[in-house]
């Protein structure tokens, strides 16, 4: 399925490409029928040329890596407590008598 933004469906994207390589339109006029630019025009016949049919599919935009991830076995554990800092109080502990006696 498609993003909500998207111009083409999966059909409108194969319907570009008939109209190009079946029908003989050139880019420009498949893009302004479509409402996309030639530039995407060219990457769907790009596509399809190189993958056929399953190139017009849609595709993940989740990036190929990420560089500055950690390392799968430094992840933390969300469930387990994160330590508490040395010198700090823990939520909720009483106050030393004086200790706001600056204000």
């Amino acid at each position: 399925m498609a993003h909500p933004r998207a111009k083409l469906t999966e059909f409108g994207r194969q319907l570009v490409v008939d109209r190009v390589i079946v029908l003989g339109w050139s880019a420009a006029q498949a893009a302004a029928a479509t409402g996309v630019s030639r530039a995407t025009v060219y990457k769907w016949l790009r596509r399809f040329k190189a993958e056929g049919g399953a190139g017009l599919a849609d595709r993940s935009s989740r990036p190929h890596r990420c560089p500055h991830a950690l390392p799968e076995g430094e992840t933390a554990d969300p469930a387990s407590p994160t330590p508490v800092e040395a010198g700090t109080a823990p939520l909720g502990a009483p106050v030393a008598a004086g200790a706001f006696n600056h204000l």
